[in-house]
């Protein structure tokens, strides 16, 4: 309405692809990419106040190849791999300063298979395992200043509870209260943004 440029649309001499470009109401650049036809296909990349936010590759309107989510300062704050619109392989995210955050592995859109999560300086915070989006077999978790405890998993759920109330065990009350606070990196997977993250 204001009369800006809005988009445009360069098409190949057959007309059935086309190299587009979307811009605000400020003639700001905020995507570009290829439709084939009017599906997405190949790579796009978004912007906001003109710094590059994501990257993502398509094949037929879905999802296929990396996804690649940006910090404002240019390092890769999230990288996922899709295939055919399901999310597959090594799932990674990272802090602000390019160290890595957490490490997961993906299987036809669920956590599968080992999980690292960091301290900001590098040292591993938790390491444990998945099976079928549910934590599974023995989780370990590290102090920054060296020392560690361990739960056990089954089917998502602590089988030492019990035994360690029985046990009256305040240290390892405290490691449980902490794996249970800890974010599950499962919950997260379709809002990325959303994971408590520190920069």
């Amino acid at each position: 309405e204001n009369g800006k440029l809005s988009a445009v649309l360069d098409y190949n001499e057959t007309g059935d692809t086309a190299k587009v470009k979307f811009y605000d109401e400020n003639e700001n650049l905020i995507s570009e990419g290829i439709y084939a036809g009017k599906k997405k296909t190949g790579k796009w990349i978004y912007y906001q106040k003109g710094i590059k936010v994501k990257e993502e590759n398509f094949k037929n309107d879905s999802l296929h190849g990396e996804q690649i989510i940006f910090w404002d300062n240019g390092q890769i704050y999230d990288k996922k791999v899709f295939d055919n619109g399901m999310q597959t392989g090594m799932w990674e995210k990272y802090y602000k300063n390019g160290k890595p955050f957490l490490k997961a592995k993906i299987v036809n859109g669920k956590m599968e298979g080992p999980m690292l999560r960091y301290y900001k300086s590098g040292q591993i915070e938790v390491k444990g395992q998945y099976k079928n989006d549910l934590k599974d077999g023995v989780w370990t978790f590290y102090g920054e200043h060296g020392e560690k405890d361990t739960i056990t998993y089954k089917n998502g759920k602590d089988v030492n509870e019990a035994e360690v109330d029985k046990r009256e065990s305040e240290e390892y009350k405290k490691n449980i209260e902490k794996g249970k606070h800890i974010a599950d990196p499962e919950n997260y997977k379709n809002n990325p943004y959303d994971y408590p993250v520190n920069k």
